[in-house]
């Protein structure tokens, strides 16, 4: 019960929830990070003879958090949600959800067939390098032939997740959020060559994420035969979003941001004190300025990560309908 009332609060948070999902939502509380995930031995066995898809997309997520504190809920449960799957009896599609901030650092354009190199780890978050080793050890069960029954695997790379195209409802505590929050609070912005915040913003709808995870999740596996594609899937937006747009937009939404010179900007965000500021998290970040050598009077947007197979699936796929 206080499962479902979980999802119930949530779903109606983002103006989701229906009644008739009491009766198509079946709970089974767990852990990720402990063996059987958390569940009793007949309910982990029920499954593991019933369940034909797993989407996992659980995870900790925390841009302050090292390694180490990710380790157990992102890579052990990442274990521990594979080894059900290998064991179970009815498996057919196993679908991971990874991040694009796993490429962070990369140079060039990635493509979704080339593999990813750990030397640019050092520079990522703790939350990267965890999903970079989950996804790894999901990538090898992927390359392993000898599975008890076919399983289709694919792993997910969306870019930084927002809002409902419809409803507007978005994550109030994911990084974006937070920041455009800490900007209103402060009533200040930097878009100096020197702003120690970010210039461009990959920003995908919750709607072509969760759609394109459940239709490839659960169509591709029927049409193996007919695909010639890798197991990635990047979920990205092929126009970035710039700071200046996002300025502009609360600007038009009535609220004052001042625009100031580097220096002021970080020495303000420097002097954050309370824990529930939104850029408490990214003070140490946001406090130092950042140089960029400039070769044009204006910075190129980013070249967004290959995503051809995500297209060429999502195709096929809306051929069959």
């Amino acid at each position: 019960a206080e499962g479902l009332e979980r999802i119930k609060h949530n779903m109606l948070f983002y103006h989701l929830w229906n009644d008739d999902f009491v009766q198509r939502i079946k709970v089974a509380p767990g852990d990720l990070a402990s063996e059987h995930l958390g569940m009793d031995l007949h309910t982990y066995s029920e499954l593991l003879h019933s369940v034909s898809v797993v989407i996992h997309n659980g995870a900790l997520v925390n841009s302050a958090f090292d390694y180490r504190a990710h380790y157990a809920a992102n890579v052990m449960g990442t274990v521990n949600v594979l080894q059900f799957a290998l064991s179970s009896s009815s498996l057919c599609s196993f679908a991971f959800i990874s991040s694009a901030v796993v490429l962070g650092g990369s140079e060039g354009v990635l493509k979704e067939t080339q593999p990813l190199l750990s030397s640019h780890l050092v520079h990522c978050t703790g939350y990267a390098q965890s999903k970079y080793v989950a996804e790894s050890l999901v990538l090898r069960a992927a390359a392993d032939g000898n599975l008890r029954r076919p399983v289709r695997f694919q792993v997910f790379r969306p870019s930084t997740i927002f809002g409902d195209e419809i409803t507007g409802s978005s994550n109030n505590h994911d990084s974006v959020n937070l920041l455009l929050a800490g900007l209103i609070t402060e009533r200040i912005c930097c878009e100096d060559l020197d702003s120690p915040l970010p210039q461009f913003f990959n920003l995908v709808s919750v709607n072509y994420v969760s759609s394109s995870i459940i239709s490839i999740a659960t169509t591709a596996s029927m049409m193996s035969s007919s695909l010639s594609v890798g197991p990635v899937f990047h979920l990205v937006n092929p126009r970035p979003v710039s700071l200046h747009e996002l300025i502009e937009f609360i600007r038009k939404a009535g609220y004052v941001l001042t625009d100031v010179p580097a220096s002021v900007f970080c020495t303000q965000i420097a002097a954050i004190s309370n824990p529930k500021h939104p850029l408490f998290l990214f003070k140490q970040a946001y406090s130092t300025p950042h140089s960029v050598l400039v070769f044009s009077s204006t910075i190129e947007p980013p070249t967004p990560p290959d995503d051809s197979n995500t297209k060429t699936v999502l195709s096929k796929i809306s051929s069959k309908h």
